[in-house]
């Protein structure tokens, strides 16, 4: 068969099946169709059909309710009349056509109430149609009664192949409830043998199915059609239901069958919102909104308007909608009704693309295969069909539609033979069974019924004369009658035999000519007689042959001249009336709406709408007259009711209507002369009369008529201008207070009055006006309280008196108002309880008693207050007989009250022999050599044998008798040696076969209970009451799963869908964020697992979504773990792991089982999986003991640390700083990348307690709660992310507190008071410039910098915070980075550092207590320039120094010393050469530089070698080996105790290093138990350094509270022996002058005294300065070096004479422990100089871990002539004062 021919074949179908149709011969066959309204009776033609349930027939129409919004149109329907059951509706049909079920649909609407049932011809069950505002297409609209009501659709279905006797249908529509109304408006009864069949073969069995719908054999042989509903398979667009089966044949738009038919998938696995679908394009497109609907009454496709969404029935945007009038609109189809269309046009007419295979023939309107007849496409060629009897295919192996009487069968891919073939033009008669002629003799292929199917060539079936009638050419049309082609009238393209349908182009049909006349364009006429077109005149639109109907815009038409011509040039065109209209006058040209140009003279002015004529500046329009007017005298502009400008000086007054004079504020205006007069003297304004306002200060006198200044006991008001009398008892006064009370009173600013004065134990009562004495014990007081009581008594709030005061260790007694002592041991109280007991004892809040503080395996006697042992190896007990815990490694045995050894996994103690001995053999824990109480994994415990034995099989069982494992039954999955404990699933055991396991013989069920009950049934099944049976059907929308006890109630809707609160409608699911929802997991090491945190960016709503159904975690290559979930929280859900097993190096995923939850909450990423770090590892019991002893061990750790704070406070700041900073340093050997034994892990996390944590991060209210930069899995273990204000925002806020310290200490410094300006000079310059700041900076530095680096490995800009954080971090970076070559470079161009004294004092912290060694190795002339550069003398050590002759001899010596240490040092430059080592100690000035690169290169290597961690370990170990080195050959510390300790802590960190990389490997097969062991060594190493930091600043910090202690002693003694007399006289000259400045109103003469007097007083203070300590630099001026130290012959003499009393102190001024000391001697005194007991500068130093500490001189003997200088004590925070000093003494 040809193109032609099948196009032919198919079109002769469509015309049969449409045939079919009109004739009504087809199986859907309608019985009865009766909508209600159409008669006056609308009850009419079946009078008795509708009753009462209850009884009582209905006989009218309800007809009292219109249209909602057309009152006139009345709506009929049948009312229940107030029944109490429901409606009946009964009739006797006559079917004609088989059937096996009867279906009812009806239009109804109800009120008061949910669901009304059907229930056809008395059925068991009714089926529940909910009101569910389901579209009614033909009446789709609300209907007025008393209220406003909505009709509904509804439809039911009952399977019979006869009616009732009688045949009889009747129809029950029962109520929900009694109060419930109902109205029906239609009903239909119809008959079919298969849903969507349009002819049938017989009562069961579908010959040819409705256009559209596929026909299918079923496994079970009945052939059925294709359905769109009632499809059980979620997501399936169409199937094929049986009697037994169903099978999915389409899935919905945005699905995938598989390839079992059991499931339609999500394409390409990605969920859309609801609504949409996946595309082929790849993304989630919009359901099609197009819909077509059937008429009820003409059959036609009709748009569906204002109907339901048509997106709820899932068709592809491509398609169309479109929905049968059967089964009440319950069949639809997606397509535009053209066959193998894949996208139909806008307007639903054409095709726009068809299948592949397919090509659009515009003309017939149809997709026309490419491939001949018995071919299909396969992409690019067309191939045969390879089934038999097969007309059409689209692929190998299956055919589309089989030959006429074959019908093609799925299950075997055959086209199987209905009935007998015969020949051509004959069909098989089925009541004969023989073959006949086909009626028609053109017909070449006719069915059973004899109507033709297929034509002869060139002939088509015709419905309506339902015979083939001869193919007409395009412009002829058939005669019936005649049976032959007629030609079409002249210019006609095609037509019928009435008119034609379509003229030719440039044609068009005349109904009154019935011919078809040239088409006219719109300036043109047609000319019947010529048959042309004429063209309309010049200016004319449209016309006719007499005349012009409509000239052109513009125009109008002249019936004398016969044309359109354009209005004059005063005229204009109206466009509404098409009229010339003229312009106003004086108006030259206008348009509709003003005047565009007026006359010369006139102007156009809107609101006139005319032209006016124009006037000059000084005149107004008159618009009555039409003429111009002047303005009144001194008036500039106006208009006719006022001047709008007056002249110059005038303004217009609307009294006078005139323009008067402007006159000044102090001023009136004459109106008689029109002039200005001045107010009296004192008046601001005036007028005619009087003076309306004085001037400020004055007020109005009526009776003087002046303006008058306020009396001296008055006060001027500004606000009401008048004057006020002062408050009683005051002379003067001003608005605010008075200024001036009388004598004996004072101002009380909050009484506002002049008070009476009072005595001091008084206070003043502002209601008596008098004074009143204070209460007893009360020295000062005032009206509510004693603010000031007597000695030995302090006010009590409470008591309202003075109470006395107790000492510490009493109480007071309330009524007595005395001190009672506290009981014994106590030493503070209260009159209940002790608040404090002793040292050693604890408070009882019981027993009220302090008792004796017991240690660790003791107990308290109470009785005698003491403490009594516990048993063995018990550490905590309340008696003798009892241990509630033992030691470690031990645990307590009730019964024979012992603390015995804890035994190994495999173990048990044997009590008699006192040791650990086996348990049998696969027992890991057991009491006794018997009994087992586990056995080993795999094993079972057997009490009859006695013995573990291996684990059967899951279908065996271990018996005991034979020791053997013997088979469970049949389809037994578990069992015991009795009976079976678990079958197979569907598989359950009887009554009398406990054994052997029977399948379930319940069909659909999903879950059985026993084997004649169901628990659950298969999906869209429902269980019946007595759980028998499972019925199908679930009746709700969109309903995935209904509830197992009603078709009607559903549990869970379709993907997209959620239940509403009846649970009878599926809803789409309402999306809560229009802005995707990020998701992280964040990660927590627990005890038995992890505890698991799922954080969304956007809070989350759980609001009709299943929990328990939410949410799966899955741990790749792990088993034995169980999770749960803890908690649902808006913006994160919580999850614990319990795991049984090791998980390491392993992944977690973690995903959402629900999409309803990911539509709503517009999830981003629906799994989540990443690395589960850190790893877990089950701790065995041996494990935990450890781990319990490493807590212990860190809490003591802890305790001592925080014990060791207070002490080191007291001695030096920095001490406190650097021992936080060697914590910080230990504390970071955390984020090494390894996995570190829990012992490790517990002792090291003390350490975080000592790094500030009082120290709020500034930048925690700036940057998101949850927002993070997932950083190295080591790091994010310590909480510790990319991000730089998370990360390092604690370390910008201490930075930031140390410049606010320094600029307040700064601006301090700048405040110019006695004693305190002092001080913060001496501290800025000391401690903040810049040893102070260096400390603290050096402190965080690791801490800044692992920010810096961390932030490096990521840029994110998406928080609102980045802007600041990327600012920030890069200035961090340049100063953290930038520092260490800072200081290098100042030390660098510093090459004498040890002799710049200002650079010392700067960078104490950097260089001091550093062995300094210069290396000049130079020609002498060479050193000779250098030494010439050294001043002999610092200026500064001298200026306190007033007498000249004490300069001198100060001179004398330090020139002298001068030219010792010069010689010296020019013998050394002569003879000594450079070692190596020399040379490497002339870099120890950088020692501390070096730290500082040091701790860089450590944060280098903890960030970017994390993921080495073997080199990451090498590098460090490499890193402390060069620090010794450096330390044991150049020994850079003055101290020989500080390079020893520091070279052993190097050490220990190299051993610690090589401890961790012991821990590198971490796979499954690790042992647990030596990792624990390298703990317990990384453990003591740590302690080490711990305990011996201690030790040492425990005894630098008592050595200097007794040194501070003995200086101050001595330096009071000797103030006060010698220096009394001379501050006794200056206390006196100071009294004097202080009692004389007070006295400021006293004579000239006593003034030149007072300047006397004060100028003895600074004389005298400077004289006592001059006995003072008097400072200057001694290192600098003395420089010792050590070969000075062995010339012991080297010593001085020197005289000095002194005068009156004075001692004279010599101490260095420059942060050194130098002093000297000159006794009192006679003139003739010699003084012996000891240089050799003399020191270089000795400051603070730095230790290897970053420590500061100070260097006392551990080598120098301390003398017993040591002070300290009072200032230099307070001030001098950079060092520790005086640890030697030297001693002039006097020579025998």
């Amino acid at each position: 068969m040809n193109i032609t021919n099948k196009r032919m074949f198919i079109k002769m179908k469509i015309l049969m099946l449409t045939s079919l149709i009109a004739s009504n011969i087809f199986c859907y066959e309608v019985l009865y169709d009766t909508k209600y309204g159409t008669n006056t009776n609308c009850l009419s033609d079946l009078p008795t059909a509708w009753t009462k349930l209850e009884g009582g027939q209905i006989t009218q129409c309800s007809d009292v309710c219109t249209k909602q919004y057309d009152s006139g149109s009345i709506v009929k329907f049948v009312s229940d009349e107030n029944s109490t059951l429901g409606l009946q509706f009964s009739f006797n049909p006559t079917p004609t056509q088989p059937f096996s079920f009867i279906g009812v649909d009806i239009i109804y609407f109800q009120t008061g109430g949910s669901v009304i049932k059907l229930r056809i011809n008395g059925a068991a069950s009714a089926t529940n149609v909910s009101s569910t505002l389901k579209a009614t297409y033909d009446e789709n609209y609300s209907i007025a009664c008393p209220d406003i009501r909505t009709f509904y659709r509804g439809s039911s279905v009952l399977s019979t192949s006869s009616l009732q006797n009688g045949n009889t249908v009747k129809v029950n529509i029962e109520k929900d409830s009694p109060s419930q109304s109902i109205g029906i408006r239609s009903i239909r009864i119809w008959t079919n043998c298969r849903e969507n069949c349009l002819t049938c073969s017989n009562a069961t069995n579908c010959s040819a199915c409705q256009p559209g719908f596929k026909l299918h054999q079923m496994p079970t042989g009945e052939f059925v059609c294709e359905q769109t509903k009632g499809c059980s398979l979620q997501n399936c667009y169409s199937c094929f239901i049986g009697d037994s089966s169903q099978i999915c044949y389409r899935c919905a738009a945005g699905y995938n069958l598989n390839s079992q038919g059991t499931a339609c998938n999500l394409a390409n696995q990605t969920l859309c919102p609801a609504y949409t679908y996946f595309d082929q394009t790849g993304q989630c497109s919009q359901y099609t909104f197009s819909c077509q609907y059937q008429d009820r009454t003409t059959n036609q496709w009709t748009t569906c308007a204002n109907q339901e969404d048509p997106r709820i029935y899932k068709c592809d945007n491509t398609m169309v909608v479109r929905v049968y009038n059967i089964e009440n609109y319950g069949v639809f189809q997606c397509g535009c009704g053209i066959p193998n269309c894949t996208s139909c046009s806008a307007d639903l007419t054409t095709c726009t693309a068809c299948k592949p295979g397919y090509s659009y023939n515009s003309g017939m309107n149809e997709c026309v295969s490419i491939c001949q007849n018995l071919q299909y496409y396969d992409g690019s060629t067309c191939q045969s069909c390879t089934v038999a009897n097969c007309q059409s295919c689209s692929s190998a192996g299956t055919c589309d539609e089989c030959l006429a009487s074959y019908v093609y069968n799925n299950l075997s891919q055959t086209c199987n033979q209905l009935t007998q073939s015969c020949s051509q033009g004959q069909y098989y008669d089925q009541t004969s069974s023989s073959c006949k002629q086909c009626p028609d003799q053109n017909c070449q292929i006719c069915n059973s019924s004899g109507v033709c199917t297929t034509c002869n060539a060139n002939y088509t079936y015709n419905l309506n004369d339902q015979r083939c009638n001869k193919n007409c050419l395009s412009n002829q049309y058939f005669d019936s009658p005649n049976n032959n082609c007629i030609n079409c009238p002249t210019n006609c393209l095609s037509c019928n035999s009435s008119q034609c349908t379509q003229c030719n182009s440039g044609y068009q049909w005349n109904s009154n000519d019935s011919r078809c006349n040239m088409s006219c364009t719109s300036n043109q006429y047609f000319d019947s007689v010529n048959n042309n077109c004429i063209n309309c005149p010049t200016n004319c639109q449209t016309c006719n042959s007499t005349l012009c109907t409509l000239c052109n815009s513009g125009y109008v038409w002249n019936s004398t001249s016969q044309k359109c011509v354009s209005c004059l040039s005063n005229q204009y065109y109206d466009s509404v009336s098409k009229t010339c209209i003229n312009c106003s006058s004086n108006c030259l040209t206008c348009n509709s709406t003003q005047c565009s140009q007026c006359a010369t003279g006139y102007l156009w002015n809107s609101n006139d709408n005319r032209c006016n004529k124009v006037c000059l500046s000084n005149q107004y329009f008159d618009s009555a007259n039409n003429n111009c007017i002047n303005c009144p005298a001194n008036c500039l502009t106006c208009n006719s009711s006022q001047c709008t400008q007056c002249s110059n000086g005038y303004l217009w007054n609307s009294s006078d209507s005139r323009c008067n004079m402007i006159c000044s504020s102090n001023q009136y205006f004459n109106s008689a002369n029109n002039n200005c007069i001045n107010c009296p003297s004192n008046c601001q304004t005036c007028n005619s009369t009087q003076c309306t306002l004085c001037q400020s200060g004055y007020i109005w006198n009526s009776n003087t008529q002046k303006c008058e200044s306020c009396l001296s006991n008055q006060y001027y008001d500004s606000v009401n201008k008048i004057c006020i009398n002062c408050p009683s008892n005051c002379q003067t006064c001003n608005s605010q207070q008075c200024t001036l009370c009388n004598n004996g009173y004072q101002w009380n600013s909050n009484d506002q009055r002049c008070n009476m004065n009072c005595q001091s134990n008084q206070y003043f009562d502002t209601v008596n006006n008098n004074c009143i004495n204070c209460p007893t014990n009360c020295q000062i007081c005032n009206s509510t309280q004693c603010t000031q009581c007597s000695n030995r008594y302090s006010w009590s709030s409470n008591d309202k008196r003075c109470n006395m005061i107790c000492q510490s260790n009493q109480y007071l007694n309330q009524s007595t108002n005395n001190c009672i002592n506290c009981t014994q041991f106590c030493i503070t109280c209260n009159q209940n309880d002790c608040t404090q007991c002793q040292q050693g004892y604890t408070y009882d809040s019981i027993d009220k008693k302090c008792y004796i503080n017991c240690n660790q395996g003791q107990y308290l006697d109470k009785i005698n207050n003491v403490c009594i042992a516990c048993i063995d190896n018990c550490i905590n007990c309340s008696s003798k007989q009892s241990c509630a815990q033992c030691q470690i490694g031990y645990t307590y045995n009730q019964t024979a009250n012992t603390c015995t050894q804890i035994c190994q996994s495999s173990q048990y103690f044997d009590i008699q022999n006192n040791q650990c001995t086996n348990c049998i053999q696969y027992c890991i824990s057991c009491t006794d050599g018997v009994s087992c109480n586990q056995c080993s994994q795999g094993y079972s415990y057997s009490s009859l044998n006695k013995i573990c034995y291996q684990n059967c099989q899951s279908n065996q069982y271990y018996n005991e008798s034979t020791n053997k494992c013997a088979d469970c039954g049949s389809n037994c999955l578990t069992c015991n040696q009795s009976q079976c404990t678990q079958c197979n699933q569907s598989f359950f055991t009887s009554q009398n076969d406990k054994q052997n396991c029977l399948p379930c013989q319940i069909g659909n069920c999903k879950t059985c209970s026993s084997l004649s009950s169901c628990a659950e049934c298969e999906s869209n099944y429902y269980l019946s009451l007595d759980k028998s049976k499972c019925d199908q059907g679930c009746s709700v929308d969109f309903c995935a799963r209904c509830s197992s006890q009603s078709n009607t109630v559903c549990e869970q809707c379709q993907d997209g869908y959620e239940l509403a609160l009846s649970q009878s409608i599926c809803q789409p699911v309402v999306i809560i964020h229009q802005s995707e929802t990020e998701v992280n997991l964040g990660i927590k090491l627990g005890n038995d697992g992890y505890s698991i945190q799922v954080q969304f960016s956007n809070p989350v709503s759980y609001e009709n979504i299943d929990k328990s159904n939410l949410i799966y975690l899955n741990i790749t290559n792990v088993q034995n773990y169980t999770y749960s979930v803890q908690d649902y929280q808006p913006k994160e859900i919580k999850l614990d792991i319990v795991s049984q097993e090791n998980i390491k190096n392993q992944q977690i995923k973690v995903g959402f089982k629900n999409k309803n939850f990911v539509l709503k909450n517009s999830i981003k990423t629906v799994e989540i999986e990443q690395n589960l770090s850190p790893s877990f590892v089950v701790i065995p019991q041996s494990q935990r003991v450890a781990t319990q002893q490493a807590t212990q061990l860190g809490s003591g750790a802890t305790t001592l640390l925080a014990t060791m704070i207070p002490i080191i406070t007291l001695s030096n700041f920095y001490v406190l700083v650097n021992t936080i900073d060697i914590t910080g340093f230990l504390y970071y050997m955390l984020y090494i990348n390894i996995r570190n034994p829990e012992n490790v892990v517990q002792f090291y996390s003390i350490f975080q307690n000592f790094q500030y944590p009082f120290i709020p991060n500034l930048f925690q209210y700036v940057v998101s709660p949850n927002y993070q930069q997932t950083s190295f899995p080591k790091f994010m273990e310590n909480q510790t992310d990319f991000y730089f204000l998370n990360s390092t925002g604690q370390a910008f806020t201490i930075h930031l507190l140390i410049m606010s310290l320094y600029v307040i200490a700064k601006i301090m410094s700048m405040i110019k008071i006695k004693y305190v300006q002092d001080y913060f000079i001496k501290a800025v310059s000391n401690t903040w410039e810049f040893n102070g700041m260096l400390d603290l900076i050096w402190n965080e530095y690791i801490y800044s910098l692992v920010g810096v680096l961390l932030q490096f490995n990521c840029y994110d800009f998406s928080d609102s915070s980045a802007f600041l954080n990327y600012t920030i971090h890069s200035l961090f970076s340049v100063i953290i980075l930038g520092i260490p070559f800072l200081i290098t470079f100042l030390i660098y161009k510093q090459p004498n550092v040890s002799e710049n004294k200002r650079f010392q004092t700067k960078l104490g912290s950097i260089i001091g207590g550093l062995n300094i060694q210069q290396l000049d190795i130079q020609s002498p002339k060479i050193k000779d320039n250098q030494d010439e550069k050294r001043e002999p003398m610092d200026a500064l050590s001298l200026d306190n120094i007033t007498n000249q002759h004490k300069k001198d001899e100060l001179q004398a010596k330090s020139d002298y010393f001068q030219s010792q240490y010069q010689a010296s040092q020019e013998q050394l430059v002569l003879t000594q050469k450079p070692s190596f080592v020399q040379k490497l100690q002339s870099y120890n000035k950088y020692y501390n530089c070096i730290l500082y690169f040091r701790k860089m290169l450590f944060g280098l290597i903890l960030v970017f070698l994390t993921e080495y961690q073997y080199l990451q370990l090498v590098s460090l170990i490499l890193l402390n080996l060069f620090i010794f080195f450096f330390i044991a050959l150049a020994q850079p510390l003055q101290s020989k105790y500080e390079n020893i300790k520091n070279c052993c802590g190097e050490i220990i960190l190299v051993c610690i290093g090589i401890s961790l990389s012991l821990l590198v490997q971490d796979n499954e097969s690790e042992d647990e138990m030596f990792r624990l062991k390298i703990g317990w060594v990384i453990i003591s190493f740590t302690s080490f350094i711990l305990l011996w930091h201690t030790i040492q600043l425990t005894y630098e910090t008592l050595k200097s509270l007794l040194l501070l202690i003995k200086n101050i002693a001595n330096l009071a003694f000797r103030r006060s022996q010698k220096v009394k007399p001379i501050l006794k006289e200056v206390n006196q000259i100071d009294i004097e002058a202080n009692n004389h400045e007070g006295k400021t109103q006293e004579k000239v003469k006593q003034e030149a005294k007072f300047q006397e007097l004060k100028q003895n007083s600074r004389k005298v203070s400077n004289q006592l300065e001059d006995t003072e300590l008097i400072l200057f630099q001694s290192n600098t001026n003395l420089p010792i070096s050590e070969d000075l130290h062995k010339a012991d012959s080297i010593q001085q003499t020197a005289k000095i004479s002194v005068n009156k009393s004075q001692n004279l102190f010599i101490q260095s001024n420059n942060n050194s422990n130098d002093n000297l000391y000159i006794n009192k001697q006679k003139d003739s005194d010699k003084i012996q100089l000891k240089p050799q007991q003399l020191n270089v500068p000795n400051t603070k130093r730095k230790s290897n871990f970053s420590s500061n500490n100070n260097n006392n001189n551990n080598n120098n003997k301390i003398e017993e002539n040591i002070f300290m200088n009072d200032n230099n004590n307070n001030n001098n925070n950079n060092n520790q004062q005086a640890s030697s000093n030297a001693i002039i003494e006097p020579i025998d």
